[in-house]
């Protein structure tokens, strides 16, 4: 089925699914709040997808066809354990896949997270001997490796079983077409999302995604599947206003510009090839003379940190991170910066100096959710609630699937609504 046969569900008021990670998640929710056509469902969905095999995996379970066992889940989702619902079915009007890595962790029949796997094993020798040694033929080395290491001794069978046997595949074209094959014949209607074509801390694309997008657009291409790739909107905006981090977290979209691909993707699912506007449009090309003032700036930014003035650095990092002889240099200075104010925010003990730590960390990085739920809480010590509450309700906009933050913005809202009884009472 075609991406414009889902037209008139989508007009009906149908559903939209995600299935992948934050890049096609975000957008869809930011406009699901504006378009009145369409309803955002992720109902039993267990976790972000980057795979075919584990979007294949994804969909089985969503299904009602497979479940996965107590012991797997935590190599796949953070979330509880739980079985597929008991009326669990394929029912929306569109499956938004998106395929961002070919890289693949099996494990017998399943395909495991990666950031689920060093977070299992919680032992940092021995995710560098699996990592080490990842590739299926690496086993034996893996194995003798293994033999050294304490801690896996102190494993117990199933995880012992999992760190020596697992092993990553890079797929083909062939993998990926044999994969989104099982998906068009399971969804109703799908369409196929690949990563964002950007530029790395190089100045330069990044080569392997580039090959990755490649390798899909060919399988997609050879199975007549509707195809959307995000870097279509990116060429409309600097990309130092579309990712994080002034450009340089390339793994993940600012707010505005998620809801500029939320927009072209559901422009495409309805049939719209053109582009939308975007909310910030690209700058003039960098003329000659902006590299002069790059180099200047960053030599600023690099004394700016030598004195501790990271607010200045940051600005002087983020002059120059779009002129290419400079980014390298400007790129892994902001990562720096951004690794700092994380590290301030996890020490910080008073809420003056996590409020000025968080700060930072979301002056580069505005959906940071660790800073945005710090800022919150010492807004609330501080009896600043209603600023509270905005940050609250931010974290809900990012992720309305936690219930914490829902829970915690409720609390925040009776006790400002408490306060304000308090003073009209007081008044009288």
């Amino acid at each position: 089925m075609s991406a414009a046969a889902v037209l008139t569900g989508l007009l009906d008021g149908g559903s939209v699914t995600p299935i992948g990670t934050c890049r096609i998640y975000h957008p869809l929710r930011l406009h699901a709040a504006l378009d009145g056509r369409f309803r955002f469902d992720q109902t039993g969905a267990y976790g972000y997808v980057h795979s075919t095999g584990e979007v294949v995996q994804q969909a089985r379970f969503l299904s009602g066809e497979r479940a996965i066992p107590a012991d797997i889940w935590p190599l796949v989702s953070e979330r509880p354990h739980r079985s597929p619902d008991a009326d669990a079915r394929l029912n929306s009007s569109c499956y938004v896949v998106e395929v961002s890595s070919l890289k693949d962790i099996q494990y017998g029949e399943w395909r495991l997270k990666g950031s689920r796997l060093d977070r299992v094993l919680d032992d940092r020798e021995l995710s560098r001997t699996f990592w080490r040694h990842s590739a299926a033929d690496a086993r034996g080395a893996r194995m003798e490796q293994l033999r050294g290491v304490a801690s896996y001794h102190a494993l117990d069978d199933f995880r012992q079983d999992m760190v020596r046997e697992s092993f990553v595949v890079r797929q083909d074209a062939d993998d990926v077409r044999r994969d989104l094959d099982i998906l068009k014949a399971m969804l109703p209607s799908l369409l196929i999302v690949t990563h964002c074509d950007v530029i790395g801390y190089d100045g330069r694309p990044i080569a392997d995604r580039r090959a990755g997008i490649e390798t899909v657009r060919t399988a997609v291409q050879a199975l007549g599947l509707p195809l959307f790739e995000p870097a279509e909107v990116l060429r409309r905006w600097r990309q130092a206003d579309a990712l994080p981090i002034f450009g340089v977290d390339t793994s993940h979209y600012t707010t505005p510009f998620a809801r500029d691909v939320g927009r072209a993707l559901i422009g495409r699912i309805a049939g719209d090839t053109t582009m939308p506007a975007a909310s910030r449009p690209s700058d003039a090309p960098v003329v000659a003379s902006a590299a002069k003032r790059a180099a200047f700036a960053v030599a600023l930014a690099q004394r700016a940190v030598a004195v501790d003035r990271l607010r200045p650095a940051i600005r002087l990092f983020a002059a120059a991170v779009d002129v290419p002889a400079h980014r390298p240099i400007a790129a892994r200075g902001l990562m720096d910066l951004y690794r700092t104010a994380l590290r301030r925010l996890s020490g910080a003990r008073d809420d003056a100096a996590i409020m000025t730590a968080a700060a930072l960390v979301l002056t580069l990085h505005p959906d940071q959710t660790s800073a945005l739920r710090a800022t919150a809480l010492a807004l609330e010590r501080l009896d600043r609630v209603e600023e509270a509450v905005v940050y609250w309700e931010r974290l809900i906009e990012i992720e309305p699937e936690i219930d914490r933050w829902r829970v915690s913005a409720q609390r925040a809202r009776r006790r400002l609504m408490i306060a304000e009884r308090a003073l009209s009472r007081s008044r009288r």
